[in-house]
């Protein structure tokens, strides 16, 4: 079995993440890109990043997402809370969507998915369903004060998390990452 790290706050860091840290900090000293591409450990074979695949934006959005996901899901695990809860807690708290289905289209998830996490966020009883007002074959979701509690633990994981994550990056790359990949959304989303 191995031994989990832990990260600077004390969360549990897998040691993909971990290794893919180190090595890419050694990777953004590099200014010219036609330098040899680092390696990433991966479970117990190296994969390298190809000059091509620096380039392939479907592929690196999808990986890092895959890394941010699986990690986060481990960070999370005191909580008992998943990715998704987590997601879906959010949406709920920011105001994003009021309605269980607005909540389900704002993350792109199906219905049937929506009603699963919606049911099991309600049995630990960290958010309610109530009529909506407005359409009574409808369901606003809210918070729970617990809901709200366990969020508030979550947010603080998730911010050590991120903090975590981008890491080898500067300050400035990292306010770039954030910036950019919110407008990219903006413009899909108009």
């Amino acid at each position: 079995m191995s031994e989990q790290k832990k990260s600077t706050s004390g969360l549990p860091i897998n040691r993909i993440s971990a290794n893919r840290s180190s090595a890419n900090r050694s990777d953004s000293n590099r200014s010219d890109s036609s330098a040899e591409p680092s390696a990433v450990e991966s479970g117990s074979s190296l994969v390298s990043l190809p000059p091509e695949m620096r380039r392939n934006i479907a592929s690196l959005l999808s990986r890092n997402a895959r890394y941010l996901r699986e990690d986060l899901a481990v960070a999370l695990e005191p909580l008992q809370l998943s990715v998704h809860e987590y997601a879906i807690m959010r949406i709920v708290e920011s105001g994003q969507a009021e309605t269980q289905q607005a909540v389900a289209a704002r993350y792109g998830i199906d219905r049937s998915t929506m009603v699963e996490i919606a049911d099991k966020l309600e049995r630990r009883e960290l958010l309610s369903r109530v009529k909506n007002p407005q359409d009574r074959r409808s369901y606003n979701l809210l918070l729970s004060p617990k809901g709200r509690k366990t969020l508030t633990r979550a947010k603080r994981i998730a911010e050590a998390f991120y903090k975590k994550f981008l890491q080898p990056l500067s300050e400035a790359e990292s306010i770039m990452i954030y910036e950019s990949l919110a407008k990219l959304i903006a413009a899909r989303d108009s």
